[in-house]
Parts: structure tokens; C-alpha cells; sequence
């Protein structure tokens, strides 16, 4: 399943494993902007598209020793937990919305720590995942507050007609929620990877002082690629 695109990531010394376009697009830009440089670290980012995590991350766990291999792994994963029903569009109760989000983390999380290992033996320590707070890629970076800005303005270029509405929060997640819809998120991608090397919307950022993303919704993002790069 691996084509040439990928088989970098055997030489890689960390590697950042995504599920889309839109990740693999916006992370290397991302990365620089907060000080790392994802070639100058060895660092990869993968598309697993729809082959799916468990085909990738399993390459480096030795079924003897899953700790064995010297390659940090992030895995980037949306928590899909919805803030708008599908059926009616009705925003959900904050509360209930924000137990589910961290019952899906939990349990994604504890999916890739036992990796090889039984749920009563030590977790294995060389794939951490990084889940989103909120529903998608997208709906972090709209309730950001670094990179609402932008990716507003990026929607809105590629999608002028869409979004010319009162309600942008309720057209986006109309958008999210229909899987036919003609909703481009790879142009949107590229349109924000411009806008992250071309304005300083990133300079709030501290990564001395976790207090200043820690509870941004992209924080999962910075902590991804920061493990990959050895910090």
C-alpha cells in the first residue's frame, strides 16, 4: 500500500501521520511559522488517506518490542464528534458536546497506546496520538484564535457565494455535515498555508510558555509536530 510518496517515511526520524489533504498541505507550513523546520528535523508528514492509521503506525512496532524502533510518531486524528445534529442543524448542548468530545479522545488515545500491548501492560511510548478538541481540522481552525481570521477569509475566497450569509458557523457546518457537498477543503488548505507564510498570525505563540496555546483548538497540531521533531 506504500507508494513513492511515502517510502520517505523510512528514513524519516519523526514522522507525522495525517488523514487528509488538508493536514499535509497546511503542517509543514504550520511548523515553520512556530520555529520548526520539518526538513532541516527529518520529519514527514503522511497522507494515509484511506488506507487508515493502523497500516502505517503498526510499521513501527515490533511486536517484541514495541518501544524498539528510534522514530517519533505523531497521529493527527479529527475526534468527529459533531456540534451540529444532522437532522434539524441544532447547535449541540456545550456541555454534552464537550463530554462526548472527551469520551471519543479518550478513547482513540487509548487505542494507539496499546499498540502491541494488552490494556494491563505498560503503553507503548514511540506513536502518540494528537485528537482534535473540536469536531474537524476545519472547525479548529474557525474556533481558533489564531487562525479564525484566516481561514474565514480563505472559505470565503473559494466559496464567495456560500458564505455570504449572516450565519457563517451554521453554512460551515452544513457544509462539514454533508459528505456530497461541494465543499472544497484542499483549495481552502492552500489558501490558508498562503496566508500562514504571508501575515504574522502566529506570533502570539510562545512555546516556552504552553499557557499561550495550550488551550488554543490547533494546540493538538503544535503538540504533534513538537514530538515529532524530538521536544
Amino acid at each position: 500500500f506504500l507508494d513513492v510518496t511515502k517510502s520517505n517515511l523510512f528514513f524519516a526520524k519523526g514522522v507525522i501521520l495525517v488523514e487528509g489533504w488538508s493536514e499535509e498541505i497546511i503542517i509543514p507550513t504550520l511548523a515553520k511559522e512556530i520555529g520548526y523546520d520539518l526538513t532541516e528535523n527529518e520529519v514527514s508528514v503522511i497522507n494515509v488517506g484511506n488506507v487508515g492509521f493502523d497500516h502505517y503506525y503498526k510499521i513501527f512496532l515490533r511486536k517484541d518490542n514495541p518501544d524498539a524502533m528510534n522514530v517519533r510518531v505523531s497521529v493527527v486524528n479529527d475526534v468527529d464528534v459533531t456540534t451540529y445534529t444532522k437532522d434539524n442543524m441544532e447547535k449541540k448542548d456545550e456541555e454534552f458536546y464537550q463530554r462526548k468530545c472527551k469520551e471519543e479522545i479518550t478513547k482513540k488515545k487509548n487505542k494507539i497506546k496499546y499498540l502491541g500491548k494488552s490494556s494491563v501492560e505498560k503503553p507503548q511510548t514511540i506513536v502518540k496520538p494528537f485528537i482534535s478538541s473540536g469536531w474537524t481540522l476545519e472547525w479548529c481552525f474557525y474556533e481558533s484564535d489564531f487562525l479564525n481570521r484566516i481561514f474565514v477569509k480563505s472559505t470565503k475566497q473559494v466559496h464567495p457565494q456560500i458564505f455570504d450569509t449572516e450565519d457563517y458557523e451554521e453554512e460551515l457546518a452544513i457544509r462539514l455535515l454533508d459528505s456530497n457537498s461541494s465543499f472544497n477543503k484542499t483549495k481552502i488548505a492552500y489558501q490558508i498555508e498562503e496566508s500562514l507564510r504571508n501575515e504574522s498570525v502566529l506570533k502570539g505563540i510562545n512555546l516556552n510558555e504552553e499557557d499561550t496555546y495550550q488551550d488554543d483548538t490547533i494546540s493538538y497540531l503544535i503538540g504533534a509536530i513538537k514530538y515529532a521533531c524530538g521536544d
